[in-house]
Parts: structure tokens; C-alpha cells; sequence
């Protein structure tokens, strides 16, 4: 559970966001614990 650090309610994954459902505050995700972002990884190394 990821809270938000303007208004410490719970933030909600949103595209590549986290996103406050009170405030509308997002924060972006980690790249590396994004499986898009694994992919393109795994696709640009293999060549």
C-alpha cells in the first residue's frame, strides 16, 4: 500500500503513475518494476 506524501491518503496504480485518489497527486512508478519497461529491456538486447 503506497500513501500519498501530499495528504497521506492511498494512492492507486494509474497507467505509470501512482495516483492520490483524494488529491490527484501521481507519482511515477519504478521503471524497473514495470513489465512494459522489461520487455522493451529484453527485446533491445536480443537485438
Amino acid at each position: 500500500m503506497k500513501f500519498c506524501p501530499e495528504c497521506d491518503m492511498v494512492m492507486l496504480p494509474q497507467d505509470d503513475y501512482m495516483v492520490c485518489r483524494a488529491c490527484g497527486y501521481r507519482v511515477p512508478l519504478n521503471p524497473e518494476s514495470s513489465s512494459s519497461y522489461d520487455v522493451d529491456q529484453k527485446f533491445s538486447k536480443s537485438g
